[in-house]
């Protein structure tokens, strides 16, 4: 099940804007809680990064964790040779 729908099911079922826009708000500020503890989950990172592009598909500001994603994609884990999706793999030396 993808993680958005858990968080947020209850904003695409909203009756108006005003209904969605405090439900997002209120995401806002537990993501934003989240990302801020020194003691963040490195394991949950993916699902919180689903859920901020989800609020930003929603037109609410989640600029604040744009460094996160930067973070992601140059952890130790994602070196090594960067290659074009449409490149063979056997292209790649």
């Amino acid at each position: 099940m993808c993680p958005a729908s858990v968080h947020f099911g209850p904003a695409g079922e909203c009756k108006n804007k005003s209904d969605e826009d405090t439900i997002m708000r209120r995401e806002v500020m537990v993501l934003r809680t989240i990302l801020a503890s020194p003691k963040l989950e490195k394991a949950k990172m993916k699902e919180y990064l689903i859920r901020l592009m989800y609020v930003e598909m929603l037109g609410h500001d989640a600029s604040f964790g744009y460094i996160h994603a930067v973070k992601v994609t140059h952890e130790a884990g994602r070196a090594g040779p960067h290659r074009h999706p449409c490149t063979p793999a056997s292209s790649v030396s």
